[in-house]
């Protein structure tokens, strides 16, 4: 699924590099791999809104509100998916879900985007994607202050 990943960044315009990443996981090991702050990771999370997958984009060392999420997304239900329905939604396995190319519509916290460049996760758990986060933004995503 990583090399597809590359393809949709490159039919999209999305300028991105892919690195190989072991021990990444998580935003702290990827911060260790990177030899970067967690603030400079981001994390994907797949939450489900009233039964309906969206992606959540955090910083890897904030923590979401499920209760912000619900609110934005005016959803009176709202719960962190399980790893086996992380994978159904996007193809991707938790740990290296992408935060371009899933294929769900995405709400990315505010603080996202105050960084240059940021490292998420790039198809596989050993895998990396940097990239300006302004390139995660697509016209009908969110962008809302979403954690704790």
């Amino acid at each position: 699924m990583s090399h597809e990943l590359e393809i949709f960044c490159e039919q999209n315009g999305i300028e991105a590099e892919f690195r190989e990443a072991p021990g990444a996981e998580t935003a702290e090991g990827a911060a260790e791999a990177l030899n970067t702050t967690p603030e400079h990771i981001i994390k994907s999370l797949v939450f489900f809104a009233d039964g309906e997958p969206v992606l959540v984009i955090v910083r890897g060392s904030d923590h979401v509100s499920e209760s912000k999420v619900s609110e934005v997304l005016r959803a009176g239900k709202c719960r962190l998916a399980e790893p086996e329905e992380v994978e159904k939604e996007t193809g991707f396995s938790v740990g290296g879900v992408p935060p371009v190319g899933a294929g769900l519509p995405k709400l990315v916290d505010s603080k996202v985007l105050e960084m240059d460049k940021v490292y998420g996760g790039g198809g596989k758990s050993d895998r990396i994607i940097a990239l300006d986060p302004r390139f995660i933004i697509r016209e009908d995503d969110l962008v809302e202050d979403v954690t704790v």
